[in-house]
């Protein structure tokens, strides 16, 4: 939560979505709400339907950086995370 605060929490232009593998989407829902992620979650059955189709997860987490028309920027925690102070210096 601290990352999420003060690194992506304050860009207007930056939006957190968490993707759940969970095998249970009622647990997975049940933890987000918990934890008062900020964020939307989106269940891994769900991932055809919010345009997240053709990403490939081969551990968790994985961190993967869009655009606003979905293509995939950069991918990898601090890859994503040097882009965001990018975005941050011209916000």
């Amino acid at each position: 939560m601290k990352s999420y605060n003060d690194k992506i929490g304050p860009l207007k232009n930056v939006e957190l979505v968490m993707m759940s593998y969970d095998k249970s989407s009622d647990d997975a829902l049940a933890w987000a709400k918990e934890e008062s992620f900020p964020w939307p979650t989106v269940l891994g059955e769900d991932k055809e339907k919010v345009h997240f189709g053709s990403v490939e997860v081969l551990s968790i987490p994985t961190y993967i950086l869009f655009d606003k028309d979905g293509k995939v920027v950069t991918k990898g925690k601090e890859k994503i995370f040097a882009e965001i102070a990018k975005m941050k210096e011209t916000n």
